[in-house]
């Protein structure tokens, strides 16, 4: 029974770590997302700004 409970205490833990991981991971992704698209707001504005001048 012991040997059960101490599996089962592993498999818990190990799912609530790669929940954490997964979740890190989704969290990261939005950040950088959110980068690139601040970049490619500032791209779309300076195109705009060079079409203007010529």
């Amino acid at each position: 029974m012991s040997d059960f409970l101490s599996s089962a205490k592993n498999f818990v833990n190990s799912a609530v770590s790669r929940t954490s991981w997964e979740a890190q991971k989704q969290l990261r992704v939005r950040n950088k997302q959110s980068e690139i698209d601040k970049l490619l707001e500032q791209r779309q504005h300076l195109m705009e700004e060079l079409g203007q001048w010529q």
